[in-house]
């Protein structure tokens, strides 16, 4: 049984913040850069507006491609560090690469993909909620460019 499950389907909700990018070093085999958001406070109440927060690409590495030229980019939102948890968006571009994923779970704001795992392919698209277990071996197929806010262990 493959370890990729489909949760369930949710509204997405954003509000407008200031947060402020830097430039930092890639953290995820597949993720070939990240920008770090950091806040300019630390209120009680943060909020990150999802559609203003811009994600660099850059080309997937060559082992994992599949097929077409997709591209691939993330950005730290926040992490909630007593917890060890990063809260972030990811993006991949159109084609298909292949993964070995860590614990995670993401809602997609936008876009398809099928996600195979284990002889099974998922469908997903905007407003899906996804869990993926540490270890899954998928194949990503994107099929229009797809963003995703992950949460997953620091």
């Amino acid at each position: 049984m493959p370890s990729l499950v489909l949760l369930s389907r949710v509204p997405r909700k954003t509000s407008n913040t200031g947060w402020k990018v830097s430039e930092s070093p890639s953290y995820q085999p597949i993720l070939q850069s990240s920008v770090r958001l950091s806040c300019k406070l630390m209120d009680p109440v943060s909020i990150q507006h999802l559609a203003d927060v811009t994600v660099v690409h850059e080309p997937s590495h060559p082992d994992e491609v599949v097929a077409g030229s997709p591209t691939t980019g993330a950005v730290t939102v926040t992490t909630l560090d007593g917890l060890g948890v990063e809260v972030g968006v990811w993006e991949m571009g159109v084609g298909a690469v292949r993964d070995v994923e860590a614990e995670e779970a993401f809602l997609v704001l936008g876009g398809r993909a099928t996600i195979e795992a284990g002889g099974v392919t998922f469908e997903v698209r905007q407003g899906d909620l996804v869990r993926l277990a540490e270890g899954t071996k998928t194949v990503w197929t994107v099929s229009e460019p797809l963003r995703k806010l992950y949460v997953t262990g620091l």
